[in-house]
């Protein structure tokens, strides 16, 4: 799809990232933030941050009759793709993703109490 369609419906397909494949995009993320000697700007950093967010969870993005598959791409190939979609396309991602942490938090809510998932719940060492 680099450089490919423009046109056309845009389909976004999901999918539940890897532990591997969630730490490699965030080292990635921390590694384009960390590129520069003076610290990005705060909006900038946000952007970025969200970029990568995104591209955790999206397993293909389909233009027309062209389809990306994210297994096969870099990561900034990735990001170059999600940089170029619609707006629109970014406020329904917006919407889905509130829905999806409201569900995330309703099934971590027991008795009105929480659960937090945290790094040290996948700690094995002990």
């Amino acid at each position: 799809m680099k450089g490919g369609a423009k046109e056309g419906k845009v389909e976004l397909k999901f999918k539940i990232p890897t532990l591997k494949e969630e730490n490699s995009i965030i080292s990635k993320c921390l590694a384009e933030l960390n590129k520069g000697k003076a610290e990005p700007e705060a909006d900038k950093a946000f952007g970025l941050i969200y970029i990568y967010e995104l591209i955790k969870y999206i397993d293909s993005v389909s233009v027309g009759d062209e389809t990306a598959l994210f297994d096969d791409l870099k990561i900034a190939e990735r990001v170059e793709i999600i940089e170029n979609l619609p707006l629109t396309v970014y406020k329904q991602l917006a919407t889905f993703f509130k829905a999806f942490t409201s569900y995330e938090t309703e099934i971590l809510t027991f008795d009105e109490k929480t659960i937090a998932i945290e790094p040290t719940f996948f700690d094995t060492s002990n």
